[in-house]
């Protein structure tokens, strides 16, 4: 989570998570970018080619299922990249 926390402030972080998705992608293997908690990190992880990505942006814990929040999937930037 600490990789993920303000990547949209620190160009390391940055660079390193976009070589890990291109490198799963040589790979063929799935990343879910784990920890996206606000609208700059996931904005900037869509940037960087992430397609799969959990947090407290989206839903909190919950049992049995944690209950989506739809505010922010009915988001048009989201829509573009059919995330819903």
């Amino acid at each position: 989570m600490s990789l993920i926390r303000n990547i949209h402030k620190k160009s390391v972080k940055q660079n390193l998570v976009e070589t890990i998705i291109k490198f799963s992608r040589k790979m063929d293997v799935k990343v879910i970018v784990e920890g996206i908690e606000n609208m700059e990190e996931y904005s900037k992880i869509l940037q960087l080619g992430a397609r799969y990505g959990q947090g407290y942006l989206f839903a909190y814990p919950e049992s049995p299922f944690p209950k989506l929040r739809t505010e922010i999937l009915s988001l048009s930037e989201i829509k573009s990249h059919n995330y819903t």
